[in-house]
């Protein structure tokens, strides 16, 4: 209010003003922390950390172990390997009866395949680049999990039970 001398600007206008003035606002919170030490106001010892538990846009229904995804990315490779030698199989079988077919269509049931195969890897990726951020260098251990829903959230141990984190009761 003070910068905006007394008026109502909207949130943006405030936004873009510090995004512009960063310099200006990173030298006046460094004199204003400065001055609160200097005064017996601030002491930067203590660190706090907020145990919040959030919604998350899941449930333990929802997500896959390392292992789980390692060991469904393998069957399903292997049954689309099975599709596709079938669908040779058919073609040829088709193509000593009819003469004339090219062979071009893909069936349904291989393309669910596919589809499948490639959110496995997808959420793999995303769990191992998780892992990767979070514990350098270190192995995967398979019990690791990641929900396909929402793959931000983390499983939380609740009790004796582990948990999504669920609705918080607004009272």
């Amino acid at each position: 209010m003070y910068i905006s001398h007394m008026n109502c600007p909207n949130f943006r206008v405030l936004s873009d003003f510090r995004k512009d003035n960063l310099p200006f606002f990173s030298e006046a919170f460094k004199k204003s922390i400065e001055m609160a030490k200097n005064l017996g106001m601030l002491s930067l010892g203590h660190v706090a950390i907020d145990g919040s538990k959030f919604s998350a846009n899941t449930s333990k229904h929802k997500a896959a172990s390392y292992s789980h995804l390692k060991t469904g990315e393998k069957k399903i490779k292997q049954q689309i390997k099975e599709l596709l030698k079938k669908a040779n199989d058919i073609d040829a079988a088709e193509d000593k009866i009819y003469h004339n077919g090219k062979g071009y269509s893909i069936p349904d049931d291989l393309l669910i395949k596919e589809k499948r195969l490639e959110k496995i890897k997808k959420i793999k990726k995303e769990l191992e680049d998780r892992e990767e951020k979070e514990n350098l260098g270190k192995e995967i251990d398979g019990k690791k999990q990641i929900s396909y829903s929402d793959t931000d959230a983390k499983i939380m141990k609740k009790g004796k039970d582990y948990n999504y984190p669920q609705k918080l009761d607004k009272k």
